[in-house]
């Protein structure tokens, strides 16, 4: 069930916001607290390598500010712009519109609604 909730979102986020779920997880932990690209990884539960390369787009896309603190070694601090404080809002809300209605609907985010026969 949670991958097909993972596609469903994924979708949606592509169709409506343009960017990915996976795109979508990595702002959001940002916003939440990771601070690092390590502690991104800890909190995506990925690799380290997987998690410079998202940062490295999302940085190119202006959504993430990489910045490094003198002394600090490679340690990079990442920051959501304006731009990426904005796109999570947006599809944070996306995302909980259409949970809501496929919940109080009791249907499949990956199925469509059949209309019932009137009688």
């Amino acid at each position: 069930m949670t991958a097909r909730l993972d596609r469903a979102a994924d979708q949606l986020l592509q169709a409506e916001m343009g960017t990915t779920y996976s795109r979508f997880l990595t702002l959001l932990a940002v916003q939440q607290g990771a601070q690092s690209q390590r502690g991104l990884a800890a909190w995506l539960g990925i690799t380290e390598p997987s998690v410079s390369r998202m940062v490295g787009v999302l940085a190119a896309d202006g959504l993430l500010e990489v910045s490094t603190s003198p002394g600090s070694g490679n340690r990079r601090h990442l920051h959501l712009t304006a731009a990426g404080e904005a796109l999570v809002k947006r599809s944070s809300h996306a995302l909980e519109d259409r949970f809501t209605r496929w919940s109080s609907r009791a249907e499949s985010p990956t199925t469509t609604t059949r209309p019932t026969p009137s009688g």
